[in-house]
C-alpha cells in the first residue's frame, strides 16, 4: 500500500511537470511580457483589472508557479516530519527547496531584466538553456527537486534514474539543440 506521503510526492511531481509544460506554452505564445517588467505583481497590480490574452497566460503561469513552490514547501515539511534524521529523503527535500527557490529567482530575473517575449539576445538564450537544463535533469535524483522528493517515499534507486533518465537526456539534448536557436536566435544585443 502506498503511503499518503508518497502519493502527495507523486502529485507534486505531476503538478511540477504541468507547470513546466505551461511555461513552454508561455514561451511558445510569446506571452512572457504579458505582465510587463513587474514581478511579482502583474503590471503593478496583484490581480490584473483589465487583462489581455497575453497577460492572462503570463499571470496564470505565475500563479501556478507560486503554487508549485508552496507544494514543494509543504512536501519538504512533511518529509522532514515523517522521515527519521539522516534519511536521504530529508536531504533531498532540503535540496529540492533550494532548487525551487533558485528557479523562482531565475524566472523573476527574466522578468525584471526584460528577457521575455520577443527578446532574442544571447543573454536570454543562455538563461533559457540554464532553465531547460535545470528542469530536465532526469538521470539523477539530486538533479531536480521533485526527483529528490520522490526518491525516498517512492523507493527509487540511483539505477532507476539512470535507466530511465539517460534516454530522456539524449532526446532532450537533441530537441533543445535543434529548437533553442529557432526560438532564441543567438544574436548580440542591439
Amino acid at each position: 500500500m502506498v503511503s499518503s506521503l508518497a502519493t502527495y510526492a507523486r502529485g507534486v511531481l505531476a503538478y511540477n511537470l504541468g507547470v513546466i509544460a505551461w511555461g513552454a506554452y508561455v514561451r511558445a505564445t510569446r506571452s512572457g511580457a504579458g505582465c510587463g517588467a513587474h514581478w511579482p505583481l502583474c503590471n503593478g497590480e496583484v490581480i490584473p483589472s483589465s487583462p489581455t490574452a497575453e497577460m492572462l497566460v503570463e499571470f496564470s503561469h505565475r500563479v501556478t508557479s507560486g503554487l508549485a513552490l508552496v507544494s514543494v514547501v509543504v512536501l519538504a515539511i512533511w518529509v522532514w516530519r515523517a522521515c527519521a534524521k539522516g534519511h536521504p529523503a530529508r536531504r533531498g527535500a532540503g535540496w529540492a527547496l533550494v532548487f525551487m527557490l533558485a528557479e523562482a529567482a531565475v524566472g523573476a530575473g527574466l522578468v525584471l531584466f526584460e528577457l521575455v517575449a520577443d527578446n532574442e539576445t544571447m543573454a536570454r538564450a543562455l538563461i533559457m538553456a540554464v532553465l531547460f537544463g535545470a528542469s530536465a535533469d532526469f538521470a539523477t535524483p539530486i538533479g531536480y527537486q521533485t526527483n529528490m522528493i520522490v526518491m525516498g517515499p517512492g523507493g527509487y534507486t540511483f539505477r532507476d534514474y539512470l535507466r530511465l533518465g539517460l534516454p530522456l537526456h539524449l532526446a532532450l539534448w537533441v530537441v533543445v539543440t535543434v529548437l533553442l536557436p529557432l526560438f532564441w536566435p543567438l544574436r548580440p544585443a542591439p
